[in-house]
């Protein structure tokens, strides 16, 4: 008689866990590139200032770090040709596109993260708002941006290592969180190895 609203209660709660995996991913890919661009936008603006700069510096202070007029000119032509390669390259490879999408996706999931939470807290469960809910994280995943293998097993551990953090801190909350991260990093990379080659 209940076995279709516990069917379900155990369906949203492994889209829970799902979904939590996929914002922390998304907000990650989000953050990465635009940490890229920061890093870009500062070369960039350094690069513009020093060539700006050196309309106004007089020939004889340029030829103190130049050996002649043809190495100024090769600096200055090797300035302006990384300005114009990483203004291209970001229009190139959309980075900008790609974090709003990421971080668009980040911010849809998360809120059929907290319609899951809520759902589940209901004493009754309604099969058709579960199903609602399904459908619409169906429909945000078919047009999130897709992540590689690689991104996603890096997201997965990023993941998995902040809820397990979370877990210990909230035993232990005035524990050292770089120390628990060194703790973790040293049992899972050397305490388990040694454990499963001795079994």
């Amino acid at each position: 008689m209940n076995s279709e609203p516990c069917k379900a209660r155990d369906e949203l709660k492994r889209l829970r866990r799902l979904v939590d995996q996929q914002v922390t991913a998304h907000s990650n890919m989000a953050g990465s590139i635009a940490s890229v661009q920061r890093i870009k936008d500062i070369i960039i603006f350094a690069f513009s200032i020093l060539l700006v700069a050196t309309a106004f510096v007089d020939p004889a202070i340029l030829s103190l770090f130049f050996a002649n007029d043809m190495s100024s000119r090769l600096a200055l032509g090797f300035g302006s040709l990384t300005i114009f390669f990483l203004s291209s390259l970001s229009l190139f490879l959309g980075w900008t596109r790609k974090a709003v999408e990421h971080e668009s996706t980040s911010t849809e999931l998360f809120e059929i993260k907290q319609m899951i939470r809520e759902e589940l807290a209901r004493e009754n469960l309604e099969d058709d708002r579960a199903t609602l809910i399904k459908k619409r994280y169906d429909l945000i995943n078919t047009k999130a941006p897709k992540l590689n293998d690689k991104q996603f097993l890096k997201a997965k551990a990023k993941h998995l290592r902040k809820v397990r953090l979370s877990k210990m801190l909230d035993r232990r909350p005035h524990a050292s969180v770089a120390c628990l991260r060194f703790r973790f990093w040293i049992h899972d990379n050397f305490y388990s190895w040694a454990e499963k080659h001795e079994n």
